[in-house]
């Protein structure tokens, strides 16, 4: 089994739906305020290879698909509001704020997401290769 950290890439995601397009809209990107903890990203294709290596593991066998940046969420929040237009606008939510303007998601996303993939690189050869989280999320 393979448990994914926040996906990205191709121009879309959670992190398109929910920050993105909703940045557009607001006329800026939003940061939970006070959250700077980071958040453990992984590339839809690097995640699509490591889930067709898994199809061979032992049964069972858990493996978190990260691609190793677990960078600061302000960060991302830079880059994301990057995507939406509207550079270096950031709202700065409370937690409260962030799930009535997001939902219940916003929960998770204000979540300290460090965790490796060091098991699936091991144990199953699985090599991410598409590692610059930040320039590809400011593309929208």
């Amino acid at each position: 089994m393979v448990m994914p950290g926040l996906v990205y890439g191709r121009s879309g995601g959670l992190a398109q739906s929910f920050f993105v397009e909703p940045g557009r809209s607001a006329g800026a990107g939003a940061l939970h305020r006070g959250r700077l903890q980071p958040w453990a990203l992984v590339h839809v294709d690097d995640i699509a290879e490591l889930y067709v290596l898994a199809l061979n593991a032992t049964t069972g066998s858990l493996y978190a698909g990260v691609g190793g940046q677990n960078l600061p969420l302000a960060d991302v929040d830079r880059a994301l509001s990057h995507a939406a237009g509207c550079p270096g606008r950031i709202d700065a939510l409370t937690l409260e704020e962030a799930v009535r303007r997001m939902g219940p998601i916003a929960e998770a996303f204000a979540l300290d997401q460090q965790f490796s993939g060091a098991r699936a690189r091991r144990e199953l050869g699985w090599t991410p290769t598409r590692l610059d989280a930040l320039a590809e999320l400011a593309q929208g």
